[in-house]
């Protein structure tokens, strides 16, 4: 009898161990599904990624670069859809605006430095630079004067910084020279414009390196 209760007692423990083992295994399976945890974790990042932040407008004052209305929008736009706040665009607006004055300083500086090689080439020039660069100057002048009434050539020039070239001045100088012999243009060109030229901006009033546009 002994032996019988041993082996019941036996058998007894190993079912509800058995009970037990695929009890687990049943709350394993139902409460979270094969690969939903890896499915989970790979998903998560890719939720939030490329989400646009919460709408806003960037706007420029009146000391700010030049920036076209379109031009701003699309830079608004990007910012948005790449999920950066307010806060955050503003301050990659404000480190453009830092690169564009310093592109604009560089540019500066770069004409000024051909502005005063175009002074020194036409003033040291064998036939209209020396004692006759006041004279090309006038004749330049005249020429403009005679073949460009409405001044619209001169507007070109002048936006364009053409009217300090020397070789602009050379081509305007002989013409003024050619109608001044055949009597077409009496006199000089007239008084010197009233504003201040730009190259007597960047040199001052020294005669020996102000740049005299036509």
């Amino acid at each position: 009898m002994a032996e019988m209760e041993a082996t019941n007692a036996g058998l007894a423990e190993e079912s509800i161990v058995e009970s037990a083992m695929n009890t687990d295994e049943g709350i394993a399976s139902n409460s979270v599904p094969e690969g939903a945890g890896l499915v989970s974790n790979a998903q998560a990042p890719m939720a939030s990624a490329g989400t646009a932040s919460e709408p806003y407008t960037l706007e420029m004052n009146d000391e700010d670069l030049p920036l076209l209305k379109q031009q701003l929008e699309s830079f608004t736009g990007t910012c948005r859809e790449l999920g950066l706040s307010k806060s955050q665009a503003e301050q990659v607006l404000a480190w453009q605006k830092d690169r564009l004055r310093e592109a604009e300083t560089e540019t500066q500086r770069n004409t000024e430095m051909v502005m005063r090689e175009w002074n020194t080439e036409i003033r040291n020039d064998s036939e209209f630079g020396g004692i006759r660069y006041t004279r090309t100057i006038a004749d330049a002048r005249a020429a403009l004067a005679t073949f460009d009434p409405d001044g619209s050539l001169r507007q070109l020039l002048k936006d364009t910084y053409g009217e300090y070239h020397p070789d602009v001045i050379r081509f305007a100088a002989r013409i003024g020279r050619a109608i001044s012999e055949h009597k077409f243009v009496e006199g000089n060109a007239g008084p010197e414009p009233k504003q201040t030229p730009l190259a007597e901006r960047f040199y001052g009033r020294d005669g020996a390196t102000v740049m005299h546009g036509i």
